[in-house]
C-alpha cells in the first residue's frame, strides 16, 4: 500500500462503508484531486473537523 493510502485508511472509520469500499475498489491508490474530495466529504460531517486541515 502507498504512503496516501496508509494515510488515508489511518483516518477511515468502519461506519464510512462506502468510502471504505471506494478506497478498497481502488486499491489505495488516491491522486490528490480524489483525495481532497473525500476529505472535504468527511469533514462535512463532522462540526468539529470543519477547521481541520490533511497536508499531503
Amino acid at each position: 500500500m502507498t504512503d496516501l493510502g496508509r494515510l488515508y485508511s489511518s483516518f477511515l472509520t468502519p461506519s464510512n462503508s462506502e468510502i471504505t469500499e471506494l478506497k478498497i475498489g481502488l486499491e489505495g491508490q488516491f491522486s490528490r484531486r480524489q483525495f481532497s474530495v473525500l476529505t472535504r466529504e468527511r469533514q462535512s460531517r463532522f462540526s468539529d473537523d470543519r477547521d481541520r486541515r490533511y497536508i499531503i
